[in-house]
């Protein structure tokens, strides 16, 4: 330990990849506090006879962790070096996004920076509530750029994030930079993630400092505008208004219709407009969620060999299912309701605690959004905090026991229901 850093000897790699990834941030507001003074900290793992320091191939036992140089490759080094993108998925593309009044200029924007006409939308921000379809948009601005042979990288907020601290804890930080600012345009998703993460956004500002001096694309995507974003640092915020936000609202019916004709054809089936019109009128405004109810219909034709019809449809999407879902109900609107009745704030309702489990009015919350929106459970733990998708689940079936023999817990669910304006489960 010196003046402004602290070494912790940990036994193994797997010690000190647990101690970076889970408890970094609050080891390190610890031993600034019980220092009185700021203090970085890093891991040096060391052999088991205590007298030198263990390379992390060297623990026996422990399979060797990659390094950051190695880490670092299998993110970036492909995307930018070799001009292909592993992490983009192929299928979003222009040619698959459905436009309409709800994001036309989101798509305008995406395309004009794709084809380098649009270098006056530096960063472009895209902003929308959850499956909406601003990842589609950075997925196909990643593909189109790449076809026109420019370097392109498509990273999470969370893959970034665990890269830069593994470049901090190996001194790679230089390495680091290099392979992202090596990127003709860089398309940063999950952007809400950086809230409270003040390490990953001071190495993010200077990055995008790098960037934009150089005039390289940035294209950052977000569930919420950057005046929204809580915890974000001022300047990182200034910048992220620097140059062009665009929404994307919820889909009015028309463009629904048309997203459900063109994902059926995809799947290889003729969605008459009555069809598809009875499928977007049962369905949320989640374009995943749409896809969701599609997939219901056309597996069900498919199980028992049925020709689609109104009544496969009323089948498959029975009106309980969907729970008359207000359009106007969003994961935001039920977030900010169960808050409001439990007399919290939206914030502390999304934050992870530090239990390990999560509370009571974040499992009602959690159980409301599964039900009435449909999202997928990956979508559900990312509104709150980032739990896993393991946790979601058991927090719901935690929560549906409970409900079987508390009353209170089940009075709780219709009262905030109603508000909502949403039907109470049976």
């Amino acid at each position: 330990m010196d003046k402004s850093s602290l070494c912790i000897s940990v036994p193994s790699a797997f010690a000190s990849e647990f101690l970076g990834n889970r408890l970094h941030q609050v080891i390190v507001e610890v031993v600034s506090s019980v220092a009185d003074r700021p203090l970085s900290v890093e891991y040096k793992v060391i052999s088991s006879e205590g007298a030198h320091p263990a390379s992390q191939g060297s623990v026996p036992g422990i399979q060797a962790a990659p390094s950051a140089g190695s880490q670092l490759t299998s993110l970036y080094s492909n995307t930018i070096d070799n001009h292909s993108a592993p992490a983009v998925d192929s299928r979003y593309s222009f040619d698959t996004f459905v436009t309409g009044a709800s994001n036309q200029l989101a798509y305008a924007a995406a395309r004009a920076v794709a084809d380098g006409s649009g270098t006056r939308f530096n960063p472009l921000f895209i902003y929308s509530g959850v499956g909406l379809g601003k990842t589609h948009l950075l997925h196909a601005i990643s593909s189109y750029a790449s076809s026109r042979g420019e370097a392109s990288l498509y990273v999470t907020t969370e893959q970034f994030t665990n890269a830069f601290i593994r470049s901090i804890r190996e001194r790679k930080t230089d390495e680091f930079r290099a392979k992202v600012t090596k990127a003709d345009i860089v398309l940063l998703d999950d952007v809400q993630f950086l809230s409270g993460k003040e390490q990953t956004q001071e190495g993010l500002f200077h990055i995008f400092n790098e960037l934009h001096r150089s005039q390289r694309q940035i294209v950052l995507a977000c569930d919420r505008p950057p005046s929204s974003v809580s915890l974000l640092e001022d300047r990182l915020r200034s910048r992220f208004e620097w140059g062009l936000i665009v929404d994307i609202q919820k889909p009015e019916i028309e463009t629904k219709v048309a997203i459900l004709q063109q994902k059926a054809a995809i799947a290889g089936f003729s969605l008459s407009d009555t069809m598809a019109f009875e499928i977007a009128g049962r369905s949320p405004g989640c374009i995943r969620s749409l896809e969701g109810g599609l997939n219901r219909v056309l597996a069900l034709a498919d199980f028992f060999d049925s020709t689609l019809s109104v009544d496969l449809v009323e089948q498959a999407l029975p009106d309980g299912l969907v729970g008359h879902v207000s359009e106007k109900v969003t994961a935001d609107l039920v977030i900010r309701t169960v808050a409001s009745y439990y007399k919290t704030s939206p914030e502390i309702l999304k934050s992870k605690t530090r239990a390990g489990k999560t509370t009571h009015p974040q499992r009602i919350a959690m159980s409301l959004i599964d039900r009435t929106l449909g999202l997928p459970v990956t979508e559900v733990a990312s509104l709150f905090g980032g739990w896993s998708p393991r946790t979601v689940r058991n927090s719901l079936k935690e929560l549906a026991r409970t409900v079987k023999t508390d009353q209170t817990s089940s009075s709780e669910i219709s009262e905030i229901s109603e508000e909502l304006g949403i039907r109470s489960p049976a």
